[in-house]
């Protein structure tokens, strides 16, 4: 497990986790993350490779979760595929002494981070390991006289015991809050890794030592009393609702055993008053839990007689298939809510009462909604055929377009039939007939829309200025009247030219008639309608196919 100021014990698998998660919601990214805890108690973070950009961002957003989890543990930040490239290590804070740049262009390279340049001239390349030598020599030789309490007086444990004990004299039993344990914890950890920083070869690493495991085992005491508040709240939380059935109490009970539990585990002299002081409360809840317990066992008989209710109730739960048996089983599905409603509030039988209650209005629901569904269905039906009626009225007065209109609506209201109603095939039957009468209708409609333009062209033709004709149509023929007074203006017109030899006339003439036979050929070769002209005594004189 991975340690942490707050002695939390964290999963390596929760916190590989957290880093993916945080990752992908920070910079919309698939991190592949791999979290190992070798021998040496060094965290080992293993991501891939990314631009120095990229990387620059994850490796600040795994620092931030490390400190929020107030993980105490060494830890390095390393290539999953490398492990000899280091990005980041916390041991001495630095992205492993190499400018992270140069780390990623070393990758790209297929080069680990611990490349070297040689040098084409041996002589200067020798000059430099050389030299190199001798700086490392230095710095390890300034590191190691340089640590704390390895020259001179060591101030260092004098300074971490007098603030530690400052600590415990401040303690109030009555003011030991969670948050005044996290606190304590928090200066605790802070102690211990100041103590950390003293290196083995100093005469006072043992003494450091002691001090660490002395400060660790008062973490230790201080986690169990944060670990048994967590256990005590949720006896807490689970009690605040009441009342609770028997198994609920048996919960709440087991809760507060496993709250005393890690209590009897403190061992440090400096939280024995505080110790006690939580046991017996503890111990105070238990001995009421116990008492609920005792009554609820004494309120399981309430229960039978519920029970002998709802096996009444079910036993007339039969299949019906029309919609007077609907309404009676909706009858005595509210009979039986009213007798299970009997049951007295205030015990754990009221909870199960509720429950069962809930259950039987999801069934009377389920009733109630079929039963909607067949009074609908009967309400449309009888719509429909109203409809239905209304069509066939129109059609008888050749109204088409209204009848259309109605033929559509019954179809559109057939759609709305629920699928589960017992009316669905009589309705899918008369949506067939509905489907039928409309195409039918549609085809007279357009006949008669047909017929309407055929009789408006004729009417622009024979009464535009004057009436020459009257017509007559029908789906198979046009018949088109002249009128005496037109074939008398048109017989004296043609004698008068010529007795007075006037062309200009008769060409008027002439193309008169040539223009009132491309009217009818045109009215005939568009509707595909043959177009009869008679004369005032009724007589067929002309007939225009040009369809043909």
């Amino acid at each position: 497990m991975i340690k942490t100021a707050m002695g939390l014990k964290i999963n390596p698998e929760t916190f590989q986790e957290k880093i993916k998660a945080v990752v992908a919601k920070e910079i919309q990214l698939e991190l592949e993350c791999q979290i190992e805890l070798p021998e040496n108690d060094q965290l080992l973070i293993f991501i891939n490779s990314y631009s120095e950009d990229i990387l620059t961002k994850i490796i600040n957003l795994i620092k931030e979760i490390i400190a929020d989890y107030k993980i105490t543990d060494y830890y390095s930040i390393v290539n999953i595929e490398n492990q000899d490239i280091v990005y980041f290590s916390s041991v001495n804070g630095s992205e492993n002494n190499q400018d992270l740049s140069n780390v990623i262009e070393n990758i790209e390279d297929g080069k680990a981070s611990n490349t070297f340049y040689k040098s084409a001239n041996f002589s200067a390349g020798f000059i430099i390991f050389i030299l190199g030598v001798i700086s490392l020599t230095i710095f390890g030789v300034t590191y190691y006289f340089t640590r704390p309490c390895v020259l001179g007086t060591c101030t260092l444990i004098t300074d971490t015991e007098v603030a530690t004990n400052n600590l415990f004299n401040q303690l109030e039993t009555n003011n030991l809050t969670d948050s005044k344990i996290k606190e304590l914890i928090t200066d605790l950890v802070q102690n211990i890794e100041t103590l950390k920083t003293i290196p083995s070869w100093s005469k006072e690493h043992d003494q450091a030592q002691m001090l660490i495991s002395s400060y660790q085992e008062k973490i230790n005491d201080l986690q169990l009393f944060l670990d048994a508040k967590s256990v005590a709240t949720n006896a807490q939380n689970m009690s605040e609702k009441l009342p609770l059935s028997l198994d609920e109490w048996l919960r709440v009970k087991q809760f507060w055993q496993d709250a005393i539990a890690p209590l009897n585990k403190i061992k440090s002299e400096e939280f024995k008053e505080f110790k006690t002081l939580r046991i017996n409360t503890y111990q105070q809840q238990l001995s009421f839990v116990n008492r609920q317990i005792e009554k609820e066992n004494l309120a399981i008989n309430k229960r039978e007689n519920a029970e002998k209710i709802v096996a009444q109730i079910k036993g007339e739960n039969n299949i019906t298939n029309s919609l007077e048996a609907l309404k009676e089983r909706e009858k005595k599905w509210k009979s039986a809510i009213q007798e299970i409603e009997q049951i007295p509030p205030q015990t754990a039988v009221y909870q199960e009462k509720e429950e069962i209650i809930n259950d039987y209005l999801q069934q009377i629901s389920e009733v109630q909604k079929k039963i909607t569904i067949e009074e609908n269905a009967l309400n449309l039906k009888k719509n429909i055929e109203e409809k239905m009626k209304s069509a066939q009225e129109q059609e008888k007065q050749n109204q088409w377009t209204k009848a259309v209109n109605l033929w559509q609506e019954v179809i559109n209201l057939t759609g709305t039939i629920s699928p589960d109603s017992w009316l669905k095939d009589e309705i899918e039957k008369q949506k067939n007939e509905a489907e039928g009468k409309l195409e039918i209708a549609q085809g007279a409609l357009k006949k008669a829309v047909k017929r309407e333009e055929i009789k408006t062209k004729l009417r622009e033709i024979c009464q535009s200025s004057e009436r020459i004709c009257s017509y007559t149509v029908s789906d198979s023929n046009i018949k088109v009247y002249l009128t005496d007074e037109y074939i008398q203006k048109i017989t004296s017109l043609s004698v008068m030219s010529d007795l007075t030899n006037n062309n200009e006339q008769e060409k008027q003439i002439i193309n008169h008639i040539n223009q009132v036979e491309k009217n009818y050929q045109y009215i005939s070769s568009k509707y595909q309608i043959p177009v009869e002209i008679y004369n005032p005594q009724q007589k067929l004189i002309m007939i225009y196919n040009s369809y043909l």
